[in-house]
C-alpha cells in the first residue's frame, strides 16, 4: 500500500514538472507573439502611411514617374529601409 502511494506521488510530481515545464513555454512563447504583434503593427501602420504618401504625391506630382518617387520622395529613407531588409 505504502510503495502503491510513493509510485503514484512519484507519478504526480513528474506530471506537476511536466506542466510547470509546458506553462513556461507558453508564457515565453505568448510574450514573444505579442512583441511580434507590436512589431507588426508598427510596420503596417508604416506602410498605410507610405500608401497614403503615395496616394498624395501621385495626385500632387502628376508628371513624376513612380520610380523618381520612390528615389526622391518624402518617404525614400523608409522604402530604402525595406529594400535593405529584403
Amino acid at each position: 500500500m505504502l510503495l502503491e502511494l510513493n509510485q503514484q506521488n512519484a507519478v504526480l510530481r513528474q506530471r506537476l514538472q511536466t506542466a510547470e515545464r509546458a506553462a513556461k513555454v507558453a508564457e515565453e512563447s505568448l510574450a514573444i507573439s505579442r512583441q511580434a504583434h507590436a512589431v507588426m503593427t508598427l510596420q503596417i501602420a508604416q506602410l498605410e502611411k507610405l500608401a497614403h504618401e503615395l496616394k498624395r504625391a501621385a495626385v500632387t506630382h502628376t508628371h513624376w514617374p513612380v520610380a523618381r518617387w520612390v528615389k526622391y520622395g518624402p518617404m525614400a529613407p523608409f522604402l530604402a529601409s525595406i529594400k535593405d531588409q529584403a
